[in-house]
């Protein structure tokens, strides 16, 4: 099989993480003499954005200020309703038995929609690499310009890479956050260098309110776009082991067209599948991407060419 075959052969989800890896390290390669080290965790300081920092933070001190409380009281709301929520889950599991009720870890996975369940939930890789990268952003600006608003100053800024996992940060002046190039640093005199335990606060909960500000933000935006915008199909599906859809690569996912046909409803799947025989391809549109399925024989009962998938209705 040559490489054009092997990625045509592949989703475009998978297409997009291998980008994804690829452009994560050559960045790493290309960026290499400033990058530091130690063991999985690549980091790289600069001072270059903290003249930015300091403008947006001069532009409108009174509007930072209150902006700083704001991340304070919500901080403390969310360090209560957090630990509520996880002790509820706990317990929840205990009652039950089942960890089904119980905490999710979230991570990026090969999946065409949102997969929440119990111990490790999966949301599709493109999503969370633009949601992270978002998230960063605003959090570490909104630290950086907090804590110069309050009179911190700020060593260095920069981004770290763990593994193949992406995060950036903001080092205030009297903090060595991460290891390495601490003989070039002042000497700490505690936690930061100078300002009052209110400003502390204010710098360490905004990070946190900027992404709740962000999320609302998009929350408001996706809601008013849910006027604008139809989804493509209303018919979800799940490809079955052992047949040809999975081979070919589907999993789960929207089913957009099949044989050049929308599939809008159950009544359109069941339509075109009454001219699929056996051996038949079957060229099927979904969310996961595009997919040649060679129709095989279903199971007992089942008349006409099979390509393996259990179809529902959203509603």
């Amino acid at each position: 099989m040559t490489i054009f075959e092997t990625l045509t052969a592949l989703s475009p989800r998978e297409i997009f993480l291998i980008i994804f890896l690829l452009g994560l390290g050559g960045f790493l390669y290309w960026d290499r003499k400033k990058v530091s080290r130690h063991y999985i965790l690549f980091y790289r300081r600069t001072k270059r954005g903290i003249e930015k920092i300091d403008e947006v933070a001069r532009a409108a001190p009174r509007i930072w200020h209150y902006y700083g409380w704001a991340g304070v009281i919500t901080g403390f709301i969310s360090i209560f309703v957090g630990s509520a929520a996880f002790l509820y889950g706990i317990q929840q599991m205990i009652v039950k038995k089942s960890a089904e009720s119980g905490p999710s870890l979230l991570l990026p996975g090969l999946v065409s929609e949102n997969q929440f369940q119990a111990g490790v939930s999966f949301i599709p890789i493109e999503y969370w690499v633009v949601g992270i990268g978002i998230l960063m952003f605003v959090h570490e600006m909104s630290h950086g310009i907090v804590a110069r608003t309050e009179g911190f100053e700020l060593n260095s800024v920069g981004w770290i890479v763990m593994g193949i996992l992406p995060g950036a940060f903001v080092e205030p002046k009297g903090e060595n956050m991460l290891p390495g190039d601490e003989a070039n640093q002042d000497d700490s005199m505690g936690m930061w260098e100078g300002g009052m335990w209110t400003s502390r606060l204010k710098v360490l909960g905004a990070g946190s309110f900027a992404n709740y500000v962000t999320g609302a933000i998009f929350m408001l935006m996706a809601l008013g776009a849910t006027t604008a915008v139809t989804a493509p199909s209303d018919v979800i599906y799940v490809a079955q082991s052992g047949y040809s859809a999975q081979e070919t690569g589907m999993n789960n996912g929207t089913l957009v067209q099949i044989n050049g046909q929308p599939i809008n409803s159950v009544e359109d799947l069941k339509s075109v599948s009454e001219s699929i025989e056996v051996n038949d391809t079957v060229e099927v549109w979904s969310s996961e991407g595009n997919f040649t399925v060679q129709a095989t024989q279903g199971p007992e009962g089942y008349e006409g060419g099979y390509i393996g998938i259990r179809v529902g209705q959203n509603t």
